[in-house]
Parts: C-alpha cells; sequence; structure tokens
C-alpha cells in the first residue's frame, strides 16, 4: 500500500483513474442484475405468508393431537384448511352458533386457557371448519 503523503501527482492520478474504475465497474455489476418488480416482491411475500401461517396452523393441528399423517380427523382437518373439502349451509351455522356459545361460557373458557387438550382439539376443529368453503344452497 502506497502512502498517499509521499505520492507524486502522476502517482496520485493514476490511483485515483484506477479506483474510479474499480467503482464504475461494481456500479454497472450492480445495475445489470435483475432487479424483481413490486408485483413479484408482493408475490413472493405472499407466499412465505401463507407457508409461515400453513405451518403454524400445522403445529396447532398437531399440538391439538390432529396430524394429519397419524389421524383421519386431521387429514379432514387439513382439507377443510386447504378448501379441498366443503360443508353445508347448516353445518356452517351450527359450527359458528357453537363458537359463539363456546365465547359466553366462561368454563369452556377456562378449560381452553387452562390447556385442556380437548377444547383446544374442538377448537382447532370448528376454525378449521369456518375456514371451508360453504357449499352453495340448492334451489
Amino acid at each position: 500500500m502506497t502512502d498517499v503523503w509521499t505520492m507524486t501527482p502522476d502517482q496520485a492520478t493514476a490511483k485515483l483513474a484506477e479506483m474510479s474504475s474499480e467503482y464504475a465497474t461494481a456500479s454497472a455489476n450492480n445495475f445489470t442484475a435483475p432487479q424483481p418488480t413490486v408485483e413479484q416482491l408482493a408475490a413472493e411475500q405472499a407466499a412465505a405468508a401463507e407457508k409461515r401461517d400453513a405451518d403454524t396452523v400445522l403445529d396447532h393441528l398437531i399440538a391439538a393431537g390432529l396430524s394429519p399423517e397419524i389421524s383421519e380427523a386431521g387429514l379432514e382437518v387439513q382439507q377443510y384448511i386447504e378448501g379441498k373439502r366443503s360443508i353445508t349451509p347448516q353445518l356452517s351455522a351450527a359450527v359458528d352458533a357453537k363458537i359463539e356459545s363456546w365465547k359466553r361460557d366462561p368454563e369452556w373458557q377456562k378449560k381452553l386457557l387452562g390447556g385442556d387438550p380437548e377444547a383446544a382439539r374442538l377448537l382447532a376443529i370448528a376454525s378449521a371448519m369456518r375456514l371451508a368453503p360453504v357449499q352453495e344452497a340448492k334451489a
């Protein structure tokens, strides 16, 4: 490394030209790389959020004893969440009514907040059914 205080004017000019050339090359390389569009970034972010949410739901199902790999009920719940299984309007209304009744039942809330596995399992099933597509009413 050369001491800048001892450089001649010609050496300083050559060093500045070299540094300028290196900077221009580095800058050109950065700008030639394809930059993602806003739409691509939004799609990537949405896909990552969906995967994170799916992983979180699966973790909750497994904790509630509803692993899709282990139990048939777990497989059904996963199908509701993924929209592969639909429910009737009557069943949808019944599920909504049951969840609303749980919200008003202090004993059930105490069980759920106390970590009761059956309460957690029932809430996981009901929540998954709320995500399922509702069949259209037949005329």
